[in-house]
Protein backbone atom coordinates (compact mmCIF):
# COMPACT_ATOMS: atom_id res chain seq x y z
CA UNK A 1 0.00 0.00 0.00
CA UNK A 2 1.49 3.33 -1.03
CA UNK A 3 -0.35 5.78 1.25
CA UNK A 4 0.07 4.41 4.74
CA UNK A 5 -1.51 6.02 7.77
CA UNK A 6 1.22 7.95 9.60
CA UNK A 7 1.12 7.53 13.36
CA UNK A 8 2.88 9.56 16.06
CA UNK A 9 3.66 8.05 19.44
CA UNK A 10 4.08 9.92 22.75
CA UNK A 11 5.97 7.91 25.38
CA UNK A 12 6.98 8.78 28.92
CA UNK A 13 9.95 6.41 29.16
CA UNK A 14 11.81 3.76 27.21
CA UNK A 15 10.20 0.99 29.27
CA UNK A 16 6.67 0.20 28.07
CA UNK A 17 4.06 -2.28 29.21
CA UNK A 18 3.50 -5.50 27.27
CA UNK A 19 0.26 -4.35 25.62
CA UNK A 20 1.91 -1.14 24.34
CA UNK A 21 4.81 -3.17 22.98
CA UNK A 22 2.37 -5.54 21.22
CA UNK A 23 0.41 -2.64 19.69
CA UNK A 24 3.63 -1.08 18.37
CA UNK A 25 4.63 -4.45 16.88
CA UNK A 26 1.21 -4.69 15.20
CA UNK A 27 1.54 -1.21 13.71
CA UNK A 28 5.05 -1.92 12.43
CA UNK A 29 3.97 -5.25 10.91
CA UNK A 30 0.85 -3.78 9.26
CA UNK A 31 0.67 -2.81 5.62
CA UNK A 32 -1.67 0.14 6.23
CA UNK A 33 0.14 2.17 8.92
CA UNK A 34 3.63 3.28 9.89
CA UNK A 35 5.13 5.00 12.91
CA UNK A 36 6.49 8.28 11.58
CA UNK A 37 7.14 10.19 14.80
CA UNK A 38 8.12 9.22 18.35
CA UNK A 39 8.14 11.87 21.08
CA UNK A 40 9.59 11.11 24.49
CA UNK A 41 8.12 13.32 27.21
CA UNK A 42 10.66 14.87 29.51
CA UNK A 43 10.27 14.14 33.20
CA UNK A 44 8.36 16.76 35.15
CA UNK A 45 10.48 19.09 37.22
CA UNK A 46 10.22 18.18 40.88
CA UNK A 47 9.24 21.11 43.05
CA UNK A 48 9.94 20.33 46.69
CA UNK A 49 9.14 23.74 48.11
CA UNK A 50 6.94 23.80 51.15
CA UNK A 51 4.26 25.85 49.37
CA UNK A 52 3.95 23.28 46.57
CA UNK A 53 3.70 20.45 49.11
CA UNK A 54 0.98 22.35 50.96
CA UNK A 55 -0.97 22.99 47.74
CA UNK A 56 -0.74 19.33 46.80
CA UNK A 57 -1.90 18.26 50.28
CA UNK A 58 -4.96 20.54 50.18
CA UNK A 59 -5.83 19.52 46.62
CA UNK A 60 -5.75 15.86 47.68
CA UNK A 61 -7.67 16.64 50.85
CA UNK A 62 -10.49 18.36 48.95
CA UNK A 63 -10.66 15.48 46.48
CA UNK A 64 -10.85 12.99 49.36
CA UNK A 65 -13.66 14.98 51.00
CA UNK A 66 -15.50 15.23 47.68
CA UNK A 67 -15.33 11.49 47.01
CA UNK A 68 -16.49 10.62 50.52
CA UNK A 69 -19.45 13.00 50.29
CA UNK A 70 -20.24 11.59 46.88
CA UNK A 71 -20.24 8.06 48.31
CA UNK A 72 -22.42 9.05 51.25
CA UNK A 73 -25.10 10.95 49.37
CA UNK A 74 -25.15 9.87 45.75
CA UNK A 75 -24.71 6.15 46.27
CA UNK A 76 -28.10 6.06 47.98
CA UNK A 77 -29.79 7.87 45.10
CA UNK A 78 -28.31 6.01 42.15
CA UNK A 79 -29.01 2.30 41.68
CA UNK A 80 -25.95 0.04 41.43
CA UNK A 81 -24.76 -0.93 37.95
CA UNK A 82 -25.35 -4.56 37.08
Amino acid sequence: MENKLKIGILIHSDAQTAWVHKMLENIIASDYAEISLIIRKKADKVNDSSSSKLKKYYRNLWYFIYTKLNELFLMHILPPLS
